[in-house]
């Protein structure tokens, strides 16, 4: 099982887009215009569940989001953001998603 103290709560069916920012070891945002992103959300027992689109808003400030799919039912679920630039590559810390039921449907 994935160890983590990172949780992100969403309700299912939402447009649920999760604000990032990538940064340098000095807390300044780093450039990802030539950095490749991506991201999956797997189960606790490591099953692929969605690859998550990425979509960039600040190349330069190194910010982006996250979408998850409105389709992905309830549960517990894990991700982590991967980055590639120049052959190296590097992994964020792991999240914790918590994707709970709504009540109202329209």
């Amino acid at each position: 099982m994935y160890q983590t103290n990172k949780n992100i709560n969403i309700k299912q069916g939402d447009s649920n887009l999760i604000p990032c920012q990538l940064l340098n070891d000095d807390d300044t945002p780093l450039d990802i215009s030539n950095i490749q992103i991506q991201s999956q959300i797997k189960d606790v027992s490591g099953r692929l569940i969605s690859n998550m689109q990425i979509y960039i808003d600040n190349a330069q400030n190194g910010a982006f989001f996250i979408a998850i799919d409105k389709t992905v039912p309830c549960g517990v679920y894990f991700t982590d953001v991967q980055f590639i630039q120049n052959d190296v590559t590097a992994h964020s810390e792991i999240f914790k998603i918590n994707i709970k039921e709504t009540i109202t449907n329209g």
